[in-house]
């Protein structure tokens, strides 16, 4: 009986305590609405980006087979260097002479000297000024050979923590 007692006690405190809390939510929730100052509540505002997010480009095949034979060399880079390839081939036809001048930068002089040292003993004539490169190599034309010439020279220039400038081709 003693249990029962304690038991139903218990069980009318609870119920008090529910009723109250319920009590003082429902007055904050009217009061909130008649005084709009007032405001504990956390509202989740949900803000939307209205720029376009910049969605990375695609690259053929194509381009992402010859970023694996030249890993310091940008898919960016690669692209747009494959994508003139048919304007290289009608400017520059089979078996035309041209002269490839091509521009790298380094950081310091021991990067530059460094690929000149490559440079050279591959058949270019190199030119170095403060830390920067020309190297220069004449050859005929095939298809592909001055996209290849190109990507192989800029490569280089990467892999010794340079940057490729640009190239210039004359007939």
């Amino acid at each position: 009986m003693f249990k029962r007692l304690i038991f139903g006690t218990v069980a009318t405190a609870a119920i008090s305590v529910a009723a109250v809390a319920y009590t003082v939510v429902k007055n904050r929730r009217n009061s909130k609405k008649d005084n709009a100052e007032v405001d504990d509540e956390i509202h989740f505002v949900e803000i939307s980006d209205e720029t376009e997010k910049v969605q990375e480009p695609e690259y053929s095949d194509e381009a992402k087979e010859v970023a694996s034979v030249y890993p310091y060399l940008d898919l960016a880079f690669i692209a747009s260097l494959l994508a003139k390839d048919d304007e290289f081939n009608k400017e520059y036809p089979e078996d035309t002479l041209v002269n490839v001048a091509h521009k790298a930068s380094f950081k310091d002089a021991d990067g530059a000297k460094s690929f000149v040292d490559i440079m050279d003993p591959a058949g270019y004539e190199c030119a170095v000024s403060e830390n920067e490169v020309v190297a220069k190599r004449q050859f005929f034309t095939e298809p592909g050979a001055i996209i290849s010439d190109v990507l192989n020279v800029a490569n280089q220039a990467k892999a010794l923590e340079g940057s490729y400038i640009d190239y210039t081709i004359n007939a």
